[in-house]
């Protein structure tokens, strides 16, 4: 085999890698939809990629789930949630969003209000246990930057300079309350 066919079927194969998953942003996003099954009745597990940055986010949900089912839970008890990248996200790690990309169609996006509406759906169920595993950057200060800590009152300062997960109306308190 030539040199150069050789070059044109490995360029070939690594193009199709991608189990099909388009190459560009705009396609990629459009063929890899999110999730719109009606929730699972024994859903329990719900496992959120909240980043739309980085493709390790969507990377470590997969892996959880695979672990997951590796243990013993079956499909319909675990769900999983997405943010479709950025442009600029899709641009940097689009290698590894491809590999993703069918992994992920089954995923719901990962909104805010759909997951509390799944959680209190799940709840309302009554199962065993719920469990929610979020994986994100998360803010390591309510606080923005341009204000400085020591104008804040003592109250006000302890409640906006901690880290947060909060997913219904009202005031955070604890380092990672998801209430």
């Amino acid at each position: 085999m030539s040199l150069l066919r050789a070059v044109t079927a490995i360029g070939l194969g690594l193009a199709l890698a991608g189990c099909g998953a388009p190459l560009a942003y705009t396609r990629f996003v459009a063929k890899v939809p999110y999730g719109t099954a009606p929730l699972p009745e024994r859903a329990h597990v719900f496992l959120v990629a909240g980043g739309s940055d980085v493709a390790n986010f969507a990377a470590e949900v997969v892996a959880q789930r695979e672990l997951l089912r590796t243990r013993g839970l079956q499909a319909d008890e675990i769900v999983c949630y997405w943010a479709k990248p950025t442009r600029e996200a899709f641009r940097r790690d689009r290698a590894q969003y491809r590999r993703l990309a069918a992994e992920l169609t089954d995923c719901y996006p990962a909104a805010t209000a759909v997951v509390r509406e799944h959680l209190a759906r799940a709840a309302a169920r009554r199962p065993p246990f719920l469990y929610v595993y979020v994986t994100t950057h998360g803010l390591s200060s309510l606080l923005p930057p341009d204000v400085p800590k020591d104008l804040l009152e003592a109250p006000d300062a302890a409640m906006l300079d901690q880290y947060a997960l909060h997913w219904r109306p009202g005031r955070a308190t604890g380092s990672t309350r998801c209430s």
